[in-house]
């Protein structure tokens, strides 16, 4: 663990997330998982069970112009080996937008499900407590185990899964950028779930704050792939684009219309490298609300996919 010392040799540069919201039970969830992190026996059995290194690091990243991180970022040697997204019940649509966003691997901790269920890690930390062939924790260790143990079984219980999850929140529904292309795309662009026909568009979203336009593919597990996104509470001032290697992967047959949205992008932001070697192409809200007319044509053809 000694090469992960250098991690915490600039405390004012560390991107490590410390205002969680405490009122959300899921935020409780995750606070007290991230400091029980720091029992050597928990942390390596947590990151075995998902087939992550033992010896890394665990713990919660800040969100980055304006863009949300799942909830736990894994580290070693100052390597990203993995990103940890907590749930109490599940969200596949939010894993596969941030699968969209980032290169290392996603790991789902969800309630009952995923790479590894909360009710597992539960049921693991009351077997150790009630183990009596092995040393007894120390009376702080227990104290934090049990707390987490609380958390989970009650925010389980207790949870409740939104009915409105996948929609465009009303907020985001008056966002310049959201407002504007339902705007210019009218009944084009779908907010329910049911399939989209030809030239039709969705509008999704995985938090309050976000905002997804999609559009049909043939080759993504769901049916459609994300041509941009906005997330995040405070401001949503950095328009996400999926790269050119990413919409040919799903769009197979649309090379052309991907080449003109590209070359779109690039009358939008001049400064921008077309062909990024991450997983999205970011630019400022003010340079793309100045070409909404020309971004809803773009995406409107990238929708018109005979071949699905």
């Amino acid at each position: 663990m000694g090469e992960n010392i250098s991690l915490l040799d600039d405390l004012d540069t560390l991107d490590i997330f410390v205002n969680e919201d405490l009122k959300k039970p899921e935020n409780r969830v995750n606070v007290a998982l991230f400091f029980l992190m720091q029992q050597n026996w928990f942390r390596e059995w947590f990151l075995r069970q998902l087939d992550l290194d033992p010896n890394a690091i665990v713990y919660p990243p800040k969100n980055t112009e304006k863009r949300t991180r799942p909830d736990l970022v894994v580290v070693r040697c100052n390597k990203k080996l993995a990103w940890i997204e907590v749930e109490l019940s599940k969200n596949s649509g939010q894993l596969r937008e941030y699968e969209d966003q980032y290169s290392e691997p996603i790991k789902a901790v969800w309630g009952k499900s995923g790479d590894l269920s909360l009710v597992k890690i539960a049921r693991y930390l009351e077997d150790k407590l009630g183990d009596e062939s092995q040393e007894p924790f120390l009376p702080q260790a227990t104290l934090s185990v049990m707390v987490l143990v609380k958390l989970i079984r009650e925010g389980i219980e207790g949870h409740v899964g939104n009915p409105s999850r996948g929609r465009v929140s009303e907020e985001m529904c008056r966002h310049p950028l959201v407002a504007g292309l339902k705007e210019r795309l009218k009944d084009k662009l779908r907010c329910e779930s049911a399939p989209l026909a030809d030239g039709e568009l969705r509008a999704s979203a995985f938090s309050e704050h976000g905002f997804s336009l999609r559009v049909r593919s043939p080759k993504a597990k769901e049916g459609t792939v994300s041509v941009l996104n906005i997330s995040g509470s405070t401001g949503n001032e950095i328009v996400h684009f999926s790269t050119k290697n990413h919409l040919e992967k799903y769009l197979p047959g649309s090379r052309d219309k991907i080449k003109n949205y590209v070359l779109l992008l690039h009358c939008i932001d001049s400064d921008i490298n077309p062909e990024p070697s991450g997983n999205d192409i970011r630019i400022r809200m003010n340079k793309v609300l100045k070409h909404l007319d020309k971004l809803a044509r773009c995406v409107q053809d990238l929708a018109r996919n005979p071949g699905v």
